[in-house]
């Protein structure tokens, strides 16, 4: 690994586990849940889409 680039790979595999995570959201934003949310408390809305976005990173970056 170079001294320049210090966890190169591991910046990857995060970028990559992000982007998937946003084609996730985005697709079940419009297709499921458009009108669907739930408020946190501090009253920030989520869905079902956040969630499984956090699924989706957390298991990409639980394998490395």
């Amino acid at each position: 690994m170079s001294s320049t680039l210090p966890y190169a790979a591991e910046k990857q595999i995060a970028i990559a586990a992000v982007r998937r995570a946003c084609v996730l959201t985005a697709s079940v934003f419009n297709k499921l849940v458009k009108q669907e949310t739930l408020t946190k408390g501090d009253k920030s809305p989520v869905t079902v889409g956040d969630y499984s976005a956090q699924a989706v990173v957390n298991t990409i970056l639980g394998r490395t």
